[in-house]
């Protein structure tokens, strides 16, 4: 044994050594824990204390995936650019926050799985699935920049809120049980499908602190925009508030699986497998 090796926190097995590879590592983090093992419904209070005790127990490794898309923006304070090279900028800043998104996932599942995870494993699994990642990211990004300017003919808001609570979960289909874009959207609008209400509420209850964070800031500000100390708070808020409402949503992803279908340990080992070897589900079908 080297001291490189890792070992499972919750039961002492060894479930790395350098240069093993990732099929080693699922199946030995699958037979740290029960194969069978059922995951834990969770009610809202709970959703909440498992999310600080994941953001808690790992805020490093969590900070880390959250901070990397601000880096963008906070290296644009301390520069005056042109402003084509701030539209590269913020579209970098974007793209970096997709990818994070799925880091985060792939952290999580990682976590319930007994596996060893950091910020380097996490984003080059997300790597691995960037494309569709992006791609779903900026259709939904463009679906609710639309649906915002419908906010100013009234129809708008409903909308908004609609696309937003119905297409949440589309990165943990990516992540987790390798789907498409198009059937992300669809395993996630039905994952919500009688489920809209604790969804949305469950999203309030994360959002709020992040939103009056945000709103502290730009009320101290005298200049918000141009103001470097704001701008570097607002990058501090954003690395927080990336891992916080990622825990919480794929925590939330697992529980509407399991509520809805036969989903377990066992389950989650084998797709979080199959997508790291590109074999996961290309296709979406409701179960019977």
């Amino acid at each position: 044994m080297t001291p490189d090796d890792l070992r499972c926190g919750s039961c002492g097995r060894l479930v790395h050594s350098p240069g093993a590879p990732v099929e080693e590592l699922a199946d030995s983090g699958a037979r740290s824990r029960p194969a069978g093992e059922a995951l834990p419904l969770r009610s809202f209070s709970d959703l909440l204390a498992e999310s600080a005790r994941l953001l808690r127990d790992s805020p490093w490794m969590f900070l880390g995936i959250g901070l990397i898309p601000q880096l963008p923006g906070v290296i644009g304070l301390a520069l005056t650019l042109p402003i084509w090279l701030e539209v590269l900028i913020l579209i970098g800043g974007l793209i970096l926050t997709a990818l994070a998104v799925g880091a985060v996932i792939h952290a999580v599942a990682c976590g319930c799985l007994g596996l060893p995870a950091s910020v380097t494993i996490s984003f080059t699994k997300a790597k691995q699935r960037s494309v569709y990642l992006v791609v779903s990211f900026f259709a939904l990004l463009l679906l609710l920049l639309v649906s915002f300017v419908l906010i100013f003919i009234i129809i708008g808001i409903p909308v908004f809120f609609l696309l937003m609570v119905l297409l949440w979960f589309y990165p943990q289909g990516i992540m987790v049980e390798n789907l498409s874009p198009v059937d992300a959207f669809r395993q996630s609008t039905y994952l919500v499908r009688g489920n809209w209400w604790r969804v949305f509420g469950t999203g309030v209850a994360f959002w709020a602190p992040v939103m009056i964070s945000m709103g502290i800031v730009y009320g101290l500000a005298d200049d918000p925009a141009g103001n470097p100390v704001a701008g570097l708070a607002f990058a501090v808020i954003g690395a927080v508030a990336i891992p916080w409402l990622m825990i919480g949503s794929t925590l939330l992803y697992f529980d509407l699986r399991a509520r809805q279908g036969d989903f377990n340990l066992e389950v989650l080992n084998a797709e979080m497998t199959a997508a790291q070897d590109g074999r996961g589900r290309s296709d979406f079908s409701q179960p019977s």
